[in-house]
């Protein structure tokens, strides 16, 4: 008698080479997604944490955050004029979907850029334009300096003189002459102030009153942050030692040493627990550091943005930061880049 074979059975018998092939494909699949995935990461370094695309005539130069909200200066090649080198015409946009929204545009570089709680200033030494984040009325403005710091009322710039001017009327106030001031930062109550070539650090209340020094004989100070109620400034030394972070209660009852690192401080920003600090030399890469009580780490090298289409003899431009709760922004060559905080 003749038993035929069970169709489950036989069915049963395919199944250990089914789940075989199985497997080897998707060992070889993962495999394959990974060697590609190195692969890419390392042609393209650059490309990692980037949230903006600069594009191939184009650069981010500037980056600033507050409340939440980070805002960027795109510059790229202005089509509209016939320039050489080259014209730039630059937009302040907010990050977000999609390449973010467009706040305001101008004609040229500007090299000084600051956001407060509702308005941006940016432009070059001597003019101005400041812009309403909620979309009122822009004023040009024409004041002298090379560094900015907005709150809600003001905007404060950092030139020979210490001035100040009214975001709602434009007025302009000096507030202090001839102090050559490199760098300016601020708290609820008071303006800070690097002096250069002094090397002092200075505190005046905004509701007026006489300067204060808070420290002094910092040499090559260059970059200055507030926040926790201390002032924590970045100083450049010369090629024997190495470059050092201060920290400084605002009072000035109180002065530490943070941390040392190589290299000029570009830019500096408050992090949760200490600062972050970009270091950079033209024609090198530049490098982002976290800063604190017993650490100093580095999170990421980087290639500074340039004005490429002004080839040849590109310039370069200082990178900047903007720090946030979880993350680093940094203005780069391909565009702008996001750190996350490790």
């Amino acid at each position: 008698m003749v038993r035929l074979a069970s169709p489950h059975l036989a069915r049963a018998k395919w199944i250990p080479p089914v789940v075989a092939l199985a497997v080897v494909l998707v060992v070889a699949a993962v495999a394959i997604y990974f060697l590609t995935r190195e692969e890419e990461v390392a042609e393209d370094p650059e490309g990692q944490g980037l949230v903006f695309e600069a594009g191939s005539d184009g650069e981010v130069i500037a980056v600033a955050a507050v409340g939440g909200r980070v805002l960027f200066v795109h510059a790229s090649v202005d089509q509209q004029k016939k320039c050489e080198p080259p014209c730039y015409a630059s937009e302040l946009r907010e990050l977000g979907a999609r390449g973010g929204q467009k706040l305001g545009a101008r004609e040229g570089e500007p090299r000084v850029f600051a956001v407060g709680p509702t308005h941006a200033v940016w432009g070059h030494s001597g003019l101005f334009e400041i812009e309403n984040l909620s979309g009122g009325v822009k004023r040009v403005v024409s004041t002298g300096g090379e560094r900015a710091a907005l709150d809600e009322t003001h905007a404060y710039f950092a030139g020979r003189d210490l001035t100040r001017v009214d975001l709602a009327s434009g007025a302009s106030e000096t507030l202090v002459t001839g102090i050559n001031a490199i760098d300016v930062a601020l708290d609820e109550q008071s303006v800070y102030f690097v002096e250069g070539g002094a090397g002092t650090i200075w505190r005046m209340l905004k509701a007026g009153g006489a300067r204060t020094p808070i420290a002094k004989e910092l040499k090559g100070a260059r970059r200055i942050t507030v926040a926790r109620r201390r002032v924590y400034v970045a100083c450049e030394a010369d090629a024997a030692a190495a470059s050092v972070v201060w920290d400084v209660a605002v009072d000035g009852t109180d002065k530490r040493q943070l941390a040392s690192f190589q290299g000029r401080p570009a830019a500096i920003g408050a992090a949760p627990d200490g600062v972050d600090l970009v270091t950079w030399s033209e024609g090198s890469p530049a490098t982002l550091h976290a800063l604190g009580p017993g650490k100093t780490d580095e999170l990421r090298r980087f290639t500074p943005p340039s004005y490429s289409a002004s080839s040849p003899g590109a310039r370069q431009a200082e990178p900047s930061l903007a720090s946030t709760d979880r993350y680093v922004y940094l203005s780069a060559a391909r565009g702008l880049i996001r750190v996350e905080r490790q």
